[in-house]
């Protein structure tokens, strides 16, 4: 399976698991995802025989002072169901929330 492929076939497998419109523009082995107005995540493939990916998107971190932040993470490696996880994050949320400890 190649690059192309592999994310050709997670966008479609994302667009089904949402059941909401997403914005996709593609740059290469790499795409853009909008979700709703605001949130963006960015994937791109990291073995297309696994497969799994890299995806970048927004994560709201609270700080001590219970400061609210957004910042970028980036996570490597992420399959099919942890791509998903992510984009149903950003659908309901706009943001991933910061995990409880």
């Amino acid at each position: 399976m190649n690059v192309e492929v592999t994310l050709d076939d997670l966008l479609v497998r994302l667009r089904s698991e949402l059941g909401v419109p997403v914005t996709v523009r593609r740059i290469g082995g790499t795409a853009h995802i909008r979700i709703g107005e605001d949130a963006v995540m960015t994937i791109a493939v990291d073995d297309p025989e696994r497969p799994s990916f890299t995806v970048t998107y927004p994560k709201l971190v609270v700080r001590r002072n219970h400061e609210r932040v957004v910042t970028e993470a980036v996570v490597y490696g992420v399959l099919f169901e942890g791509v998903a996880w992510i984009a149903r994050q950003l659908n309901e949320h706009g943001v991933v929330p910061q995990e409880l400890p």
